[in-house]
């Protein structure tokens, strides 16, 4: 096995719960499948909020439902770990008395009685920094604080993980500044720490890079130098922090992945073809009538009534079978299509009568699948496969398509060819002209325009609403659909009735179906003061939609490229003229379609992996920058 499949991966966040905190959640569950992508067991997902158990299992139920987590039992949380089984935690009590003049919160189960009890920190943004003790009911406190409890649950986790090998090299890769201050002391030489960067370090009015920044941000740079990587979700951040703070061997360039959309032109869509049935993580590909059926990760390909082929399994090994006109090939090399899948291991696929393309990498994704004229294509799933969590591929008549990574390539390459080259998308899988196309038979609204995003102060959706009051003075049956929920939302439909511009513009509240936010737009608007990196713009991009923002820190410029317009930040009437410019412009909206769509593919998820890939290599090589 490789070093990657060794490790154990944690991803530390600290909560996660559907439908709230916008793309943070997001992020942070695509980083635990990139992490899986690259040949990883699936990593624990643990967070520390003290929400009820029940409230944590409806939101893993969620997760899992959509194909967002591996299963259930890959998220655990602290609070829940205490009720179920408090052993680890008594043992670590010592005598003590709660702190005074600190209100405490008791954590009791449903059917016990108070197992520890918290203190409560209100109003204070730096509540984690607390020294009063955790008291264990029966048994004495945890003193420390917060931070004591978090190190004692964790040292609990690893202690668990290593119950074959006491030196098994555990990877905590950090989500939260709040948790990573807190555990940057942790010093078991066996352990590694990635923490990750999710939001601009900058204050207002965010666009000097070496303008004030936060007591968060500011012992967090202070504490840098312990982490044994630190991901930057994009270059100019990196950039502007070097700058200022001195460059580091541990930095690298890692954005959050988007899923991709493919085109029918290209062979590849995920709905509305035919035979097709695929729902994040289960995929179904058929041809002509012939019945194919997916279930729990597992594929089925049936072509002109032949046998089809069914693989399933995360690290296990399969034989595929290739149904040529009606017939079964033996599951042998040379015979018919052999294909052997395991977690960060090369796996490959070999075509009937050697007309596929043979292609091997060794990333931890499943090879891909070729078949000859009328045989169709068999479509290979695991972990980073192209029909993985949404990812699916729909073979089309004599396509003989290769399903890799969620790109398709005709068979027509030729006997024995070789794509091994995983660094950037292949221009040959998909025509973005031909994607942009398709993905646009939907926008039926030429003058449709989305917003998607958190409504609060980050966002300034106001401004937004400001510029939009003077786009439907020029363009009078434009339409502004904003997607998403927050603080502000009752202060943004105020707003709207002020400006009279009610019959313009829906609230739409929050939404889970992206596809269903972007389906109908010609394009996206963006008036954000900062970000990370602009999840939601990625989003867009990938389907296809131009993106008019402020160029901002961080994100918009690096994301958007050329695929839309930028203006500078907080000028309402040059982002209103801009989406003025381009509702009133089908041909130029078409243009910045298909550059949409090549900019997105530069966050698919198999070439995200592609970057993580040497991280983890790197840090799991390397000895822990908190060793005594």
């Amino acid at each position: 096995m490789t070093a990657i499949a060794d490790a154990a991966y944690l991803v530390l966040s600290s909560r996660l719960v559907p439908g709230l905190d916008g793309g943070y959640t997001v992020a942070t569950l695509a980083r635990a499948r990139s992490i899986q992508d690259a040949g990883a067991t699936a990593p624990l997902l643990l967070t520390l909020d003290p929400a009820a158990p029940s409230a944590h299992a409806e939101h893993r139920r969620v997760f899992a439902d959509r194909g967002e987590i591996a299963s259930v039992d890959r998220m655990r949380n602290l609070f829940d770990d205490a009720l179920a089984d408090p052993l680890w935690l008594r043992a670590a009590a010592v005598s003590g008395e709660p702190a005074i003049g600190v209100e405490y919160r008791e954590i009791a189960g449903e059917n016990t009685g108070p197992v520890l009890s918290i203190p409560v920190i209100a109003g204070d943004p730096d509540w984690h920094l607390t020294d009063a003790a955790v008291v264990v009911h029966g048994y004495g406190v945890i003193p420390g604080g917060f931070g004591a409890l978090y190190l004692t649950w964790l040292q609990h986790v690893v202690a668990g993980l290593r119950a074959e090998d006491p030196e098994r090299i555990v990877v905590v890769v950090c989500e939260s500044r709040q948790l990573g201050e807190l555990i940057a002391g942790w010093s078991d030489p066996h352990v590694r720490i990635i923490h990750t960067v999710h939001n601009s370090h900058l204050e207002p009015p965010y666009e000097d890079p070496n303008g004030a920044i936060n007591g968060l941000w500011t012992r967090w740079f202070d504490v840098i130098n312990r982490f044994d990587a630190v991901l930057w979700p994009t270059a100019a951040q990196r950039a502007d922090v070097e700058a200022r703070f001195g460059a580091r061997d541990t930095f690298a360039v890692v954005p959050n992945p988007v899923e991709q959309m493919h085109s029918h032109g290209a062979g590849a869509h995920v709905e509305q073809r035919v035979g097709a049935n695929a729902h994040r993580g289960t995929t179904a590909n058929a041809e002509h009538g012939a019945g194919a059926d997916a279930e729990n990760g597992t594929i089925a390909h049936a072509e002109h009534g032949a046998s089809a082929h069914v693989e399933h399994g995360v690290g296990r090994t399969a034989n595929g079978v290739d149904a040529e006109n009606g017939t079964n090939a033996p599951a042998e090399h040379g015979a018919g299509a052999h294909v052997e899948h395991g977690v960060g291991r090369t796996a490959t696929a070999h075509a009937e009568g050697g007309a596929g393309a043979h292609v091997e990498h060794g990333v931890g994704r499943t090879a891909t699948a070729h078949a000859e004229h009328d045989a169709g294509a068999h479509v290979e799933h695991g972990v980073g496969a192209n029909a993985h969590r949404g990812r699916t591929a729909n073979m089309g008549h004599r396509a003989g398509a290769d399903a890799e990574n969620g790109t398709n390539a005709p068979a027509e390459r030729g006997a024995g060819a070789s794509d091994a080259d995983l660094l950037q998308p292949r221009a040959g899988d998909i025509d973005p002209r031909s994607a942009a196309t398709d993905l646009h038979r939907g926008a039926t609204d030429p003058h449709r325009v989305v917003m998607l995003g958190r409504i609060a102060a980050q966002k300034r959706v106001d401004l937004a609403v400001h510029a939009w009051a003077r786009v439907i003075v020029e363009v009078p049956d434009a339409h502004l659909d904003i997607y998403g929920d927050g603080p502000l939302r009752e202060q943004i439909g105020e707003l709207i009735d002020e400006l009279g511009v009610a019959a313009s513009i829906t609230l739409h509240g929050h939404v889970d179906d992206r596809d269903a936010a972007f389906s109908r737009a010609a394009l996206m608007l963006v008036s954000t003061a900062y970000e990370g990196q602009g999840l939601s713009i990625a989003e867009a991009l990938v389907r296809g939609l131009p993106v008019v923002s402020f160029d901002v820190r961080y994100g918009p410029r690096e994301t958007i490229g050329d695929a839309g317009v930028l203006v500078p930040p907080g000028d309402v009437a040059a982002l209103a003229d801009a989406v003025i410019a381009l509702l009133s412009d089908d041909e130029r909206r078409r243009t910045l379609a298909v550059r949409a769509i090549e900019e997105g593919r530069r966050l698919a998820p198999e070439a995200v992996t592609r970057a993580l890939v040497p991280v983890l290599e790197r840090v799991l090589a390397t000895p822990s920058r908190r060793a005594p």
